[in-house]
């Protein structure tokens, strides 16, 4: 069994299990300042980790799982929801990594999934599969078609907020040659000069070359599809060669179906010399959750009730208080102490049970008031 020690990648914080070549299960605190992409990727007015930089994660992880540097070809993306991070505390994401046996082409499948302590850590948000030893074959990438003479007469930013929300870190097209909707655009890319996807404490480089260009390939299939549409699926992501800082490249994208709720495409991206540097394939993107179910999977850390006491008790100087829940429209009470004086209580146990909640929250906003 090979014997390695982890590198000190982002997403690789926190080591929960780690099987040398075989497993490995890891966990990183993600937040607004240490991460400073996320306040650039705020959708319908909640804070989503960038799928690029999910594969960005996942990736770290499966290269060190079986220790290696090299970049895998990465297949069978699916993204079943978003990964929220709220502003106010962030969230711990967990990222899970199994190796498979070499096979007899040399080629080491790893599975990937992403998960967050949003649900508990209880289903995926994201899966693919990273292919190490793969070959990357460019004998299915068409030939970079002839550009339109002239650009397109509204400029890339003209399209931020819709359907670009993104931040401007994030919005890489620097030029639109063509939209045709439903069909495709072409458009051209400038990567980012000494990116900056971290707090100042981390390291800055990324296994994956520049995920903000890899975003704008996303951005640039946006532009042919309705307003809000999200990725869902991905069948192949196949990097020919790193970007280079304040390279100028070019974008295809070119749809293969478009049905009522979803869209299909192929993106291809050239060098100015038609030569083919990444190809996403099958990228699949589809009308999201409405933002009330998004908002609605929104959550903060879990709080002790200890640590609730004492918030309450730095409220309430003088009496006792306790705490009170409403869950599936019925109170339901814990005491942790008094809330409130005999009288008041009395007050609280003769008024029907519609009144309560709304009389006890008077009676905590009077305390805190006073």
């Amino acid at each position: 069994m090979p014997s390695y020690r982890l590198p000190s990648w982002r997403f690789l914080e926190k080591t929960l299990r780690f099987v040398p070549g075989i497993e490995l299960a890891v966990e990183a605190e993600i937040t607004h300042d240490k991460d400073l992409y996320i306040p650039e990727h705020v959708f319908a007015g909640t804070p989503l980790m960038p799928i690029v930089m999910g594969l960005e994660g996942m990736v770290q992880a499966a290269m060190a799982c079986i220790g290696t540097d090299s970049l895998p070809v990465v297949q069978n993306i699916r993204l079943s929801k978003p990964i929220i991070i709220p502003a106010d505390c962030g969230t711990r994401v967990r990222t899970l990594s199994l190796a498979d046996p070499e096979d007899e082409l040399g080629r080491t499948r790893v599975r990937v999934a992403m998960r967050s302590e949003g649900d508990g850590f209880s289903g995926d948000h994201f899966l693919i599969d990273c292919i190490f030893g793969a070959t990357r074959d460019t004998a299915d990438i068409p030939l970079c078609p002839e550009l339109p003479d002239a650009s397109y007469p509204r400029s890339p930013e003209s399209f931020s907020p819709s359907p670009l929300f993104q931040g401007r870190f994030l919005r890489r097209i620097s030029e639109i040659y063509s939209i045709v909707a439903g069909e495709g655009t072409f458009t051209e890319l400038t990567v980012p000069v000494n990116a900056q996807y971290y707090g100042s404490q981390f390291d800055q480089s990324t296994r994956t070359s520049s995920p903000a260009i890899r975003d704008a390939m996303l951005q640039a299939g946006a532009l042919m599809m309705p307003a809000g549409y999200l990725p869902a699926a991905f069948e192949e992501i196949r990097s020919l060669r790193p970007f280079r800082d304040g390279e100028k490249l070019i974008c295809w994208v070119r749809a293969r179906s478009d049905e009522h709720d979803a869209v299909t495409a192929d993106i291809f991206l050239y060098d100015q010399d038609r030569r083919p540097v990444e190809i996403i394939r099958g990228f699949v993107a589809r009308a999201p959750s409405s933002p009330v179910n998004l908002a609605a999977e929104r959550r903060t850390s879990v709080v002790p009730l200890s640590e609730v006491e004492a918030k309450f008790r730095s409220l309430v100087k003088e009496g006792h208080f306790s705490l009170v829940m409403q869950r599936s429209g019925e109170l339901a009470t814990i005491l942790i102490a008094q809330l409130v004086h005999p009288e008041e209580q009395g007050l609280i146990d003769n008024d029907s049970s519609i009144r309560r909640e709304p009389l006890i929250s008077k009676i905590i906003a009077g305390k805190r008031a006073v």
